[in-house]
């Protein structure tokens, strides 16, 4: 009986007409003279007006941000020393003194010798490894007060100028399409001013047949052999003036970033130096890696050029390396310090073996009995921690040529 009463209720159910279903579209009307009817315009959605195209803006060029990696890397010390509660080593930037950033270390003996202001490598940080961080850490233990300071990267060097093309060689006036004329003028070219037929070249009667019966066939009269041409040239000196190319002057940009790169390194490195004796430390040490060599001399320089009579200064260079871009003549200002100075030079990447040697020479031409200059092995193949060679090496330089005494001052220099 339900199976009945399913199987009805089925058939009623689809035998009812669908409301819901869409509405079928009407027929296209028939075609007229063969032609298809036009389509039909979708008014709901209209086209969008033409616009001219000048009209519409380019879209803004993508900037792309290159991420300070300098700036990163003491970011990540700072974070290092500030979770292992060393933030008391770490200096920041003030408005007294804006050019100051780094970290600075007290002596551990009680007998202080001096304060160190410690340079690191043209793109590199205050705590540098295997350099700057184990000399940072390791000299205190030996009274020695060490402040390592963040420098600024050097400015990109211009581009090489290059030379301007040569100039192409004026061109011929083409030959006429017309016969005669070329015809015409090569009768005026064998022909003089007075009309007269030119003579005829040497040329001409060398070329003609000669009586050779009384010549030595084994040795003519012309030399033609080009390798002896070859061997007559060369005891003269080539002429190269032609290829010589002056260094184009810097541009304005160039120049700006170099004066303001300069600048911005005596700040700094006076910075450094003013800190140290406001904590009370008159015998400074300046020890410099690679390219901030440069600037160390030219700091002392000017110190010492303000007070002729200063003393307790000293200066340890580590792989220095002279300046291309600013420019700066580090051998000739070197030269200029009479004060104990270690010049350490290691087997590193850069071959700068002509460099050392030349500013070997030219502290013995001036007389600078204070400076040594010492090979060490590679300052990155020690792997013992803070107890390297170069840690040990300026320590026991320290200890002989710059230790000193700690006295009674009545009023600190701020």
């Amino acid at each position: 009986m339900l199976r009945t009463l399913l199987l009805i209720s089925c058939a009623v159910l689809l035998s009812l007409p669908l409301f819901a279903a869409d509405p079928q579209p009407a027929p296209p009307p028939p075609a007229e003279n063969g032609n298809p009817p036009p389509a039909p315009a979708d008014n709901a959605n209209p086209p969008p007006p033409d616009k001219p195209a000048g009209d519409t803006p380019p879209p803004p060029p993508m900037v792309r941000v290159l991420p300070d990696q300098q700036k990163l890397q003491v970011a990540g010390i700072v974070r290092y020393l500030q979770q292992h509660g060393r933030a008391g080593e770490i200096i920041y930037p003030s408005a007294a003194n804006k050019f100051l950033s780094g970290f600075y270390l007290k002596e551990n003996t009680g007998s202080p010798q001096g304060g160190i202001l410690l340079l690191h490598d043209n793109a590199q940080h205050a705590h540098w490894p295997r350099s700057l961080a184990s000399l940072r850490e390791y000299l205190p233990d030996y009274g020695w007060n060490t402040l390592a300071i963040n420098l600024a990267d050097k400015p990109e060097a211009p581009l090489p100028h290059n030379p301007p093309p040569p100039q192409a060689p004026a061109a011929s006036a083409p030959a006429s399409q017309n016969p005669a004329d070329n015809q015409a003028a090569a009768d005026n070219t064998n022909t003089t001013a007075d009309g007269a037929a030119p003579a005829p070249a040497d040329n001409a009667a060398a070329s003609s047949p000669a009586d050779n019966s009384a010549a030595d066939l084994n040795f003519p009269a012309a030399n033609n052999d080009a390798s002896a041409n070859i061997a007559a040239g060369l005891d003269k000196v080539p002429d190269i003036s032609q290829f010589r190319q002056d260094a184009p002057p810097p541009t304005a940009d160039a120049e700006k970033a170099e004066k303001s790169y300069r600048e911005k390194m005596a700040d700094t490195i006076e910075a450094g130096l003013a800190y140290l004796n406001n904590s009370g430390q008159f015998n400074l040490v300046i020890i410099a890696v690679g390219d901030s060599a440069n600037w160390a001399v030219e700091a002392l320089n000017k110190r010492i050029a303000q007070n002729g009579s200063a003393l307790g200064y000293s200066l340890i260079l580590i792989n220095a390396n002279a300046s291309v871009f600013p420019q700066y003549d580090l051998n000739d200002n070197i030269s200029k310090l009479d004060i104990p100075a270690l010049d350490l030079v290691s087997d590193h990447e850069s071959d700068t073996s002509w460099q050392d040697k030349q500013r070997r020479f030219a502290m013995q031409r001036n007389q600078r009995d204070k400076y040594s200059q010492v090979k060490i092995p590679d300052v990155s193949s020690d792997n013992e921690g803070n107890v390297t060679i170069v840690t040990r090496r300026i320590r026991g330089w320290l200890k002989t040529h710059a230790a000193g005494e700690e006295v009674a001052v009545k009023e600190k220099r701020y």
